[in-house]
């Protein structure tokens, strides 16, 4: 398997990224052999979607058949089991394509990836991270691969690379909780109050991008 890296989107978009990883698309017909498994609760009903699982999971199988690879995700986050749903809906969907997913800081993540690229012997398959900026670093190094999902066309506007080389997976709104006893809060700029002096508590703005985009709002 040839590793190069994705950046995925949605349940759809997370589901065949991940198998896209796995697979060499290739021209025969499918088999019909090893259906996909059971449909995941509240999942789409598109009967194109359906069939480029259906083909994906075929050649992600062929791939992999006997061999002791298996698709492995690295993905950002502060938990171990924090990506088990996601993990858990894989195996129950495609039943016949092992798959690790290991979670840990995105800026941990992201520094061990470029050392594996630097000493070409790079892990995972899939990169879901919060440094999303790497991406367009690995877009420039030649190290991702372009592949736009159905419903690529419904991602937001700069939520992902336009040639498809990485989609947005999740949005997270980062709000701020103010005490009702210092006054409200209408923009960034009211933190500067002195009735927030010494009543904000914020990570270190390089531990965390998000607590780095406050920062930059204030500015």
């Amino acid at each position: 398997m040839k590793k190069r890296i994705f950046l995925v989107a949605g349940m759809l978009a997370i589901i065949s990224t991940l198998l896209v990883a796995c697979s060499e698309k290739k021209d025969d017909s499918n088999s019909g052999e090893n259906n996909l498994g059971p449909k995941l609760e509240g999942s789409t009903d598109d009967p194109k979607e359906t069939k480029e699982l259906q083909k994906l999971y075929q050649d992600a199988i062929k791939e992999l058949a006997d061999t002791d690879e298996k698709l492995v995700v690295w993905a950002g986050g502060d938990a171990p089991n924090q990506q088990k749903d996601l993990e858990n809906a894989f195996k129950t969907r495609f039943p016949e394509v092992p798959i690790e997913v290991k979670v840990d800081l995105s800026k941990f993540h992201d520094i061990k990836i470029n050392e594996q690229l630097k000493n070409h012997n790079l892990q995972p398959d899939v990169a879901m991270l919060q440094t999303t900026h790497d991406f367009d670093a690995w877009k420039k190094q030649n190290q991702l691969y372009a592949y736009k999902p159905i419903g690529f066309n419904k991602q937001r506007p700069n939520y992902a690379d336009q040639d498809g080389y990485y989609i947005t997976g999740m949005i997270n709104t980062f709000l701020p909780e103010v005490s009702k006893k210092v006054g409200e809060v209408e923009s960034y700029e009211d933190f500067l109050k002195p009735a927030f002096k010494d009543k904000l508590i914020l990570t270190y703005p390089h531990d965390d991008d998000a607590v780095l985009y406050v920062y930059d709002k204030i500015n």
